[in-house]
């Protein structure tokens, strides 16, 4: 059990939610992992990842001291986790895609106070590839391969929405900060590549009420790796698989700017929380800093295991975190993209689970 102070130190993370697949049967508490977050306060960074298989889990690091406490286990039969912290730190989602397994497809919501598990959300019939909480935390947000989005109530686990996509697969989605805009990634196309303008790789604008689309993007050649919305909901940026950064207009579904970057397969984005930079974690080992207004380069952040493939802003904006494929979780200094510290990763001797994800 977890004590209350915890979830009081949760309290309006800032968090960074990586999408990437899981490295084949690799495990250790970061063999990947799978999201970083600050706490509300900055003083702490919490890190999530596989300590082995069938157990996920959620550490808790202190920044000025280095050290580092285990928050949560979680049993979970998938290898293939999708999962996401709610805004105010107290709920973690996480998908079950036990395909391997039998066909069930259940997104889990845990308390990160207690441990517990608090109610399980059932409706999708294929692979969850992504989730996302709503800004008040009050609604989470999953896009399934069965072709649909699904909204759900965290407070009941109903589901309180459904929306089918037609003949496009939601890979990627996000939702706007006052809740009321819905963005998907589909990635249909054989092979993920398609001839210039093909539909299969679009992005589409739902709104959230009607469930309607408001917007279908100009399409992609690539997937789409990663959708974030700004701080103030007015912009969507958007990476593709060939490395092309985009930014559009969420009022008119224009192209507001874009360029490609081909010195690495695309991971994360995260905005700071004043909307001015925009930062890029790139399979070449760098992360990137944009200006959001120019999309020019700022600085890059160097020696970056495995591209940051998670990636979150400190609430001040000062610092940024990164999760990286070499077992440690590294912060950097944004003004001058010094790095500032590495923690590594330890894994712990008895997480508390069996080999199948049991409580013992």
């Amino acid at each position: 059990m977890i004590a209350t102070a915890l979830a009081m130190a949760l309290t309006a993370c800032v968090w960074g939610d990586a999408r990437k697949p899981a490295k084949g049967f690799e495990f250790g508490p970061n063999s990947w992992i799978t999201s970083v977050a600050f706490s509300g306060d900055g003083r702490s960074i919490f890190a999530m990842g596989f300590t082995k298989p069938g157990t996920f889990t959620v550490t808790v690091w202190d920044i000025a001291k280095g050290k580092s406490r285990r928050a949560l286990a979680v049993p979970t039969r998938s290898v293939e986790n999708k999962d996401t912290l709610s805004p105010d730190g107290r709920t973690l989602a996480a998908t079950n895609n036990a395909v391997y397994f039998k066909d069930d497809f259940t997104i889990f919501l845990w308390s990160i106070a207690t441990g517990m598990k608090l109610r399980t959300l059932s409706g999708n019939g294929l692979k969850i590839e992504d989730l996302v909480f709503s800004n008040d935390g009050k609604m989470l947000v999953s896009g399934s391969d069965d072709f649909s989005i699904r909204l759900y109530n965290v407070a009941t686990g109903k589901q309180m929405k459904l929306i089918p996509t037609g003949s496009d697969m939601p890979r990627v989605v996000a939702i706007s900060p006052d809740g009321h805009t819905l963005a998907a990634g589909n990635n249909d196309s054989l092979g993920a590549e398609s001839d210039a303008g093909d539909p299969m790789n679009s992005i589409q604008l739902w709104d959230a009420t009607t469930g309607k689309v408001t917007f279908t993007l100009s399409s992609q050649k690539f997937w789409t790796a990663w959708l974030e919305f700004s701080p103030d909901g007015h912009t969507l940026a958007s990476t593709s698989g060939d490395g092309t950064i985009a930014l559009w207009d969420v009022s008119s579904g224009k192209a507001l700017r874009s360029l490609s970057d081909p010195s690495g397969s695309p991971g994360a984005l995260a905005f700071s929380p004043d909307g001015h930079t925009l930062a890029l974690g790139l399979g070449d080992n760098t992360i990137k800093l944009y200006d959001v207004a120019t999309l020019q380069l700022v600085r890059t952040l160097e020696g970056v295991a495995d591209g940051g493939g998670n990636i979150a802003f400190s609430p001040d904006g000062h610092s940024l975190a990164s999760g990286n494929g070499d077992d440690t979780i590294k912060l950097w200094d944004v003004a001058s993209g010094k790095l500032l510290k590495s923690f590594g990763v330890p894994i712990p001797q008895n997480d508390g689970t069996d080999s199948t994800g049991a409580k013992q």
